[in-house]
């Protein structure tokens, strides 16, 4: 799955190996790929980092980020959008995506992309550990030292999740006073 932006439009699309029969290894990687369909496409806003997912009960999702607001200068979440097939998105799929994990409200000062800036969390990886999925993710600007990883804990890959936290009582990341902030498995 991969995001292909054309001017203004975002579009989600679905590729194979080609030819469909190779298998990826350390050694040789898959180098060329083959579009199969355009899942969806949308103006101003891109669903991005897609992945598929499938849960306990054998249910595909498509595990993606969105900004949550207007255009591409939102509040960026995690969301996944259920499949009919790995080239199909399910009929009525907006109305029945879900949202795994999402900035805090009120906003974490760790969450924003830059100081004052859109609060983010974004690029998915999710593992069934025994009956526990571990949603790992990241936060900040990748460019800057601000970029870091956090964990979610669920029972169910659909959430809630729930996000380790701390108390900031050496107000690391300047809150207008001392807060509870997000518990960081690694800061670049």
């Amino acid at each position: 799955y991969y995001t292909f932006v054309n001017s203004s439009v975002c579009m989600i699309m679905h590729a194979r190996p080609d030819p469909p029969a190779q298998s990826w290894t350390a050694s040789q990687p898959i180098l060329t790929w083959k579009t199969v369909s355009k899942l969806h496409s949308v103006n101003n806003a891109c669903y991005y980092d897609n992945r598929i997912q499938i849960d306990s009960t054998g249910e595909m999702y498509l595990i993606t980020n969105h900004p949550a607001g207007p255009g591409t200068k939102g509040d960026v979440s995690i969301l996944a959008i259920p499949m009919a097939s790995p080239s199909q998105m399910t009929p009525g799929w907006a109305s029945s995506s879900s949202v795994l994990l999402q900035p805090d409200t009120p906003k974490l000062n760790s969450e924003r992309r830059d100081p004052g800036s859109i609060s983010i969390v974004e690029n998915t990886q999710i593992q069934r550990i025994h009956n526990t999925y571990v949603l790992l993710y990241s936060v900040g600007d990748y460019a800057k030292s601000n970029y870091k990883i956090g964990l979610a804990f669920s029972e169910s890959l659909l959430g809630p999740y729930s996000k380790a936290y701390r108390k900031d009582k050496h107000n690391v990341w300047n809150n207008s006073s001392p807060m509870r902030e997000v518990q960081y498995l690694m800061q670049s």
